[in-house]
């Protein structure tokens, strides 16, 4: 029983990590196409989670010429963003990145273990507001509509499923209302104009998908389920 709850326990740490690094601003980056924040972050976590609070000297000494390395590929990013707010974020939050990465190193390379100690902490948020920078924005009714649209081409209509594929399509018609301008978050209020052209455009789709839910016209709603799949994911990597 005792070797069971162990085992349990070992489990949810795991699952409980696993969740923290899929939410984390570097995960998020690299899966939007960032690599080279992912890379740094596959350096950065283990020292940060294991090595500073272990007091491990040794590893976070080893860091120094690795954290150099891993930053030329962040140095050499030149990411297109197009809201003005989230590149100004990104271009501070590299410059200070960059400033303790270099100070790290130079203690790394002077054997410096209290200076290596106290210098993660600083490096290590500099880090995050870059990654921050880079992770694609959340806004709720347009993630649901995309999720949404996912399953109906990958889950519901390979099975035809049409309830599941009504209640779906109730779902979309739901959140295409909630995409008002009330619902804009505050960072995408410089794109109101062409956001509203971009989000009206919506509205028929998903129209035309509950009108052929009513009639079970798979051929129909297949395609215009991949056509509205196209226009959230292009709105997402244009503004979020």
């Amino acid at each position: 029983m005792i070797r069971l709850i162990l085992a349990c326990g070992v489990l949810l740490m795991s699952c409980s990590a696993s969740a923290a690094e899929e939410g984390c601003p570097a995960e998020k980056a690299g899966q939007a196409g960032f690599t080279a924040i992912q890379s740094f972050h596959h350096i950065l976590a283990p020292l940060w989670h294991k090595s500073w609070g272990e007091k491990d000297f040794d590893a976070l000494l080893a860091a120094g010429p690795r954290f150099k390395e891993a930053f030329a590929q962040v140095a050499a990013m030149k990411p297109e963003i197009k809201n003005p707010e989230r590149r100004q974020a990104f271009e501070t939050g590299r410059r200070s990145f960059a400033h303790w990465v270099d100070l790290y190193a130079e203690a790394a390379a002077a054997k410096n273990g209290d200076s290596v100690y106290t210098l993660l902490p600083k490096l290590h948020e500099a880090f995050e507001k870059t990654a921050t920078a880079l992770s694609p924005y959340e806004w709720a009714p347009l993630d649901k509509m995309l999720r949404v649209t996912k399953e109906m081409l990958h889950h519901h209509l390979p099975d035809s499923n049409w309830t599941e594929l009504s209640s779906a399509a109730d779902e979309l018609a739901r959140n295409t209302t909630a995409l008002a301008d009330s619902t804009l978050p505050e960072y995408l209020t410089a794109f109101k104009t062409e956001l509203r052209k971009r989000l009206g455009a919506l509205q028929p789709i998903v129209s035309d998908i509950s009108a052929c839910c009513e009639k079970k016209d798979a051929k129909k709603l297949s395609k215009l389920a991949h056509t509205l799949r196209g226009d959230l994911e292009q709105i997402v990597a244009d503004y979020l």
